[in-house]
């Protein structure tokens, strides 16, 4: 096994997320010794501080197993561990395709909840978010996902608005592309405003629809942005 040789900038943190990886990537199995903390913290370029806090970390997240005047083993992932980490490293591979699919489910229930739970304040929200949106010369990636997190809020479900955040914010850059024009941008505007009429009007069936209208389009400049993407590539060679 090989450690990275590691730099400045919170340290013990850099080394946790060295052991992660490695876990993640199989060089590290369980039941595997580590080298003593004098040949780990040389091999790394840290102090044995330093490393020591990190693996601490380590021990308490369950990565590591330290016997006193034994050494110290990377532990047998628990259930909970391996499936949360499968869902990162689904996370990390998803094409943004995958992304909307997800989106897509997820989003049609938190309409069809706001529809249900939005209150005055939660509504007024929206409308400020829009109204920002709508004197904006060009796009403006936060209000947009603003706009969205707003509806999300409005479910009172924090796990439901957590998991909206988290989708907005893998496929945030290439919404910032394919959305950076004036008429994508006004089209955009207009499907907000129609969602945001029709949870203002509690009419789930008519939000659920719009929404629908909505990421269909945004499927559509996605797929568009990849096409022309290859097209240019082609064409270099």
């Amino acid at each position: 096994m090989h450690f990275k040789s590691l730099k400045s900038e919170k340290l013990s943190e850099k080394v946790i997320k060295e052991f992660e990886e490695m876990i993640e990537k199989g060089a590290l199995k369980p039941g595997d010794k580590l080298p003593s903390e004098r040949d780990l913290s040389q091999q790394m370029g840290i102090s044995r501080g330093i490393l020591r806090e990190a693996l601490r970390t380590l021990e308490s997240k369950g990565y590591i197993n330290r016997k006193p005047g034994g050494g110290t083993y990377i532990r047998e992932l628990t259930y909970s561990q391996n499936t949360g980490q499968k869902l990162i490293n689904a996370l990390k591979h998803a094409t943004y395709l995958d992304l909307l699919e997800i989106r897509e489910i997820l989003e049609q229930k938190i309409v069809e909840l706001a529809v249900e739970r939005a209150t005055d304040e939660d509504i007024l929200e929206m409308e400020k978010i829009l109204e920002h949106c709508q004197n904006a010369n060009e796009y403006d990636p936060k209000m947009d996902h603003a706009f969205h997190l707003s509806i999300a809020s409005a479910t009172k479900n924090a796990l439901m608005a957590n998991f909206m955040a988290a989708n907005l914010e893998l496929i945030k850059d290439i919404t910032t592309r394919t959305h950076n024009n004036p008429n994508r941008l006004k089209e955009m505007i207009n499907e907000h405003k129609k969602i945001m009429d029709a949870i203002k009007a509690r009419n789930a069936e008519k939000a659920q629809k719009a929404l629908l209208e909505h990421l269909h389009n945004v499927r559509k400049a996605i797929e568009k942005s990849f096409e022309e993407t290859e097209e240019k590539e082609d064409a270099k060679n």
